[in-house]
């Protein structure tokens, strides 16, 4: 009998030498296929498969001194610690990986690993750090080489100076970033940092020239690659953003746009939306005919999707467009309809709105009772945009009904929710129905602080529009002034050289045709001369050489 011992050991040979195969192929595996084995890993949220194969990666590489490779496998490695969170960790890998980078002298590399580096210290919210690593990177980027990791590079520039609040600085480096990204083959980055910009102009005061400009510059890029499903949303956006600045054609114009590429792509639901927007669109500028032809369409899509919430809002519209068409009983049966499916989906809030509509007096106390039961919940579930909005609904009706008390009382703390939101618009609207409200009551002082505030805020943006506007306007046209003079001096330029070369041009014939003057002289006196040599002589020459002869005889 065997011992224990010798059995377990033989065993665990045997088990060795069945493994040993597989360990030898898994050794044999080159060097890159291990690395993308490693990313496929990554970019299935496998982090400890990925961990384990860049590790091995790294050690293989180092054997075969693969230098690019190891510090490629480095990188990777330093990416799943960033991944699985673990910062600290994930910095010493970033540290050796730029050790290797300088001894490589592999720039590329070096701009990768100081990136990644940056983005793991704006993670933990090191901004100074961050921003320490960048300015190395700008350092040693080449402008004509570099344009990927010095266009990421200033995109995480912006969003530092994004969380320090400074708008003006993070612009400029979304500028500079989709600069250098639209070089690139690849325009995903320029997409997302055109968007940026976008957003970022059309959240400040004043800036919705600029936010159309770009949302304009992002549409022409989403259609070089066919992204029409995006384009959609920016075309909505920009319809937005042209109806708050009152170009009520350009808006309508990029909603038929939007429309027709939800068509191309069948999407219905995008379809009844846009519809919608579209007869709102109709209807603001008393086209109640058109606005009707669109929202029967849409109502025909609202109905096919199921859509409770949706039908409901187009006939209490519909309605309203009967009612601007003088058909009241219509308008009446409408809003009545669109009630019922508010109060079958228990949405307080626009049953109380669409009650306001009837205009009488037992629909208004039905509206008053809606709107505090959407107040509690919004208040409830936090909803701090939609508690403002709550409040001013059941201000305005509780001033149409004379009850200056209530309304002060519903828009208590209404301006600091609006001014905690964020919401311009809500905010003039609060300080607005705050003023009608002390009006109401008799404190005209009070009305007048809130009426002068509202006038103030509301010409600071117009005012503050019309500035940037206006440094459009100059902007475009220094440039075609500029553009101009250039070309008229160019165009004098090209005058003066063209003279020049007429100038050269008489010369040259001139010369030429004296040249050929003169040979022509000197042809006809060689041939002259010739001529003469070849002629007889006459009598007189003749007489004179023979007399010697006759002399002789």
């Amino acid at each position: 009998m065997r011992r224990p011992e010798a059995r377990f050991t033989i065993f665990l040979f045997a088990l060795l030498l069945a493994a040993l195969p597989r360990l030898c192929k898994a050794a044999s595996i080159p060097t890159p296929q291990l690395i993308a084995r490693a990313n496929q890993h990554l970019s299935r949220d496998q982090p400890d498969s990925a961990l384990f194969v860049y590790k091995k990666a790294i050690q293989q590489a180092q054997q075969k001194r693969q230098k690019p490779l190891q510090l490629q496998a480095g990188l990777g490695l330093a990416e799943v610690y960033v991944y699985l969170g673990d910062y600290a960790r994930a910095k010493d890998q970033l540290e050796t990986c730029v050790t290797w980078a300088q001894r490589q002298n592999d720039r590329t590399q070096l701009l990768q690993t100081w990136l990644m580096w940056a983005e793991v210290e704006f993670a933990e919210g090191n901004l100074s750090e961050s921003e320490t690593l960048l300015k190395k990177l700008e350092k040693r980027a080449q402008p004509g080489q570099d344009q990927s990791a010095l266009a990421h590079a200033y995109n995480l520039w912006a969003k530092i100076y994004s969380q320090q609040g400074q708008s003006d600085p993070a612009n400029a480096y979304l500028q500079k970033g989709k600069t250098l990204a639209l070089q690139l083959p690849d325009k995903t980055l320029a997409i997302d940092l055109l968007t940026q910009l976008a957003t970022n102009y059309k959240n400040q005061t004043g800036a919705l020239i600029q936010a159309q400009a770009h949302l304009e510059e992002l549409i022409a890029l989403r259609e070089k690659t066919k992204d029409q499903r995006n384009l959609i949303a920016d075309h909505q956006e920009l319809a937005d953003l042209l109806q708050q600045t009152g170009d009520h054609p350009k808006a309508q114009l990029q909603l038929l746009k939007a429309l027709l590429l939800a068509e191309a792509v069948r999407d219905t639901l995008q379809q009844m939306e846009l519809l919608f927007s579209l007869a709102q669109g109709y209807l603001g500028q008393n086209q109640t005919s058109t606005a009707e032809v669109y929202l029967r369409r849409s109502l025909i899509m609202a109905m096919a999707k199921k859509n409770d919430y949706k039908i409901a809002e187009i006939k209490r519209l519909q309605g309203h467009n009967r009612a601007k068409m003088g058909n009241q009983q219509q308008a009446l049966a409408l809003y009545r309809e669109a009630l019922t499916g508010f109060e079958r989906l228990g949405n307080a809030l626009e049953s109380g709105r669409t009650l306001v509509l009837f205009h009488q007096p037992a629909e208004a106390q039905k509206a008053l009772i809606y709107f505090q039961k959407a107040l509690e919940a919004k208040m409830a579930n936090h909803e701090i945009l939609g508690e403002v909005e709550t409040r001013l609904e059941l201000a305005k009706l509780q001033l149409e009904l004379k009850d200056g008390r209530g309304a002060l009382r519903s828009l208590q703390n209404c301006a600091d929710l609006a001014t905690q939101a964020g919401s311009r618009e809500l905010l003039l609207a609060s300080w607005n129905t705050l003023a009608q409200a002390h009006a109401l009551q008799g404190n005209y002082s009070a009305a007048y602080t809130f009426s002068a505030q509202y006038q103030n805020l509301k010409d600071s943006i117009y005012n503050a529009e019309q500035t940037r506007i206006i440094s459009e306007m100059n902007a475009r046209f220094d440039n075609v002034a500029l553009r101009d003079s250039l070309q008229q001096t160019e165009i004098a330029k090209n005058r003066a050289e063209l003279s020049q070369k007429n100038l050269l041009n008489y010369l040259l014939g001139g010369a030429l045709l004296a040249g050929a003057l003169i040979a022509f002289c000197c042809f006809k006196t060689t041939a002259r001369a010739q001529n003469n040599a070849c002629k007889p002589n006459k009598w007189p020459h003749w007489k004179n050489s023979a007399r010697p002869i006759n002399c002789a005889r």
